[in-house]
This record gives C-alpha cells, sequence and structure tokens, in this order.
C-alpha cells in the first residue's frame, strides 16, 4: 500500500488515478482476511513494511538494498526493528518463514 500511496501523490500518474484506486481497493480486499496482516500494516513504518514484503519473496538484504537505494546496515536495522515489532526478537524464528506462514503468499 505504501507503494500505490506514493503513486496516487505523483503528478506522473495522475492520469492513471482511477486505476490506482481500483487497485488500492482490491489490495485491501485480499488483506483484510488478515489480522496479521492489519497488525503489520499498523505498527511498521511505510519503509519496513516496503521491507518486509521483499523479506517475504525470499530477497536477500544485499538485493533489498540495492533495489531500496539503502545500505545493507538500514537493511539490517529495518530487519531488526520489523522483528522487534512483529515481536519475534530474540528468538530463533525464520522472518522468511514467519512472514510467509502468518501472511501467506498472496496478502502482500
Amino acid at each position: 500500500m505504501p507503494i500505490v500511496k506514493e503513486l496516487q501523490e505523483d503528478e506522473r500518474c495522475s492520469r492513471r488515478l482511477a486505476d490506482l484506486e481500483v487497485l488500492a481497493t482490491h489490495l485491501k480486499k485480499m488483506t483484510s482476511g488478515s489480522s496479521l496482516y492489519d497488525e503489520i500494516d499498523t505498527s511498521l513504518t511505510d519503509q519496513e513494511l516496503r521491507v518486509a514484503v521483499m523479506i517475504k519473496n525470499g530477497l536477500t538484504s544485499h538485493q533489498i538494498g540495492d533495489l531500496l537505494c539503502i545500505s545493507l546496515h538500514t537493511v539490517k536495522t529495518h530487519r531488526k526493528n520489523i522483528r522487534k515489532k512483529l515481536k519475534i526478537d530474540n528468538t530463533q524464528v525464520n522472518l522468511v518463514s514467519f512472514l510467509k506462514s502468518k501472511i501467506g503468499s498472496d496478502s502482500m
């Protein structure tokens, strides 16, 4: 959703606002059944949510850093903050597995 919001605010996308609204509506419907997604959506920052989606999709920290134009250290900090906010810090829980099992493959 953060990406859709950015596109809606981008002047270059003004001709596609109706399409973006439809997309946003469908994304909300797809994720409305997941209480964990609602918790994630409200507790994570937009950038943390982007990182979480990329983690869930199996990207490495290096790949995430390259795609978002941020340092590896920043990605690691986001991962740490995501784990903390999802209450899985200081555990042996695999973040990728956790996100996939709790959110599902079509929710994010």
